[in-house]
């Protein structure tokens, strides 16, 4: 089955049950956005089948998601790292924010 040409996502992950996820997709005739359900193990499959069996979901709504002035806003680096770290545990080597996802983010910067 052809892939859906997916141009955006934006994920949910609730404290239980699956993912939730928004994806834009350009069908070859118009952009639309689809919102639904995800397993959460791969991202290109998730985004797929969002695409084929999602709800419809408003297209200004979701591009909101993703244009610069949003994501650009200004934040408190060294707040966000200090509630990002209360989750990981250093005793344990795991948590719910994974350490390498929290210095991804280069809040250090």
């Amino acid at each position: 089955m052809k892939e859906i040409n997916i141009l955006n996502s934006v994920w949910f992950s609730p404290l239980a049950g699956p993912a939730i996820g928004i994806v834009i997709i350009d069908n070859g005739y118009e952009e639309r956005a689809h919102i639904g359900h995800a397993a959460g193990h791969d991202q290109v499959q998730d985004e797929q089948s969002i695409a084929k069996t999602g709800a419809k979901f408003p297209l200004k709504q979701a591009k909101g998601f993703f244009y610069k002035d949003v994501q650009e806003h200004t934040i408190d680096k060294k707040l966000l790292k200090e509630e990002l770290t209360k989750y990981y545990d250093e005793d344990l080597g795991y948590t719910k924010v994974s350490k390498s996802f929290i210095d991804s983010l280069g809040l250090d910067k």
